[in-house]
């Protein structure tokens, strides 16, 4: 799910982001260790589960 939220910036002018999610904070904790660990790739987040999945075959992603 996208968050729909509008920023101001230190110049006063606002903006819409496009690349926030809301994302259970297990979720990112996990996917922080993941790309510590470098074993991010082959996984993808789940929206409807909200969980980080090992994909099957990581060439398709």
């Amino acid at each position: 799910m996208r968050l729909d939220i509008t920023q101001i910036d230190r110049k006063d002018r606002d903006y819409d982001p496009s690349e926030w999610f809301v994302v259970p904070l297990n979720v990112i904790d996990q996917a922080i260790d993941l790309i510590i660990s470098g074993d991010i790739v082959g996984y993808v987040y789940d929206a409807r589960s909200q969980k980080l999945i090992r994909h099957s075959r990581a060439g398709d992603l």
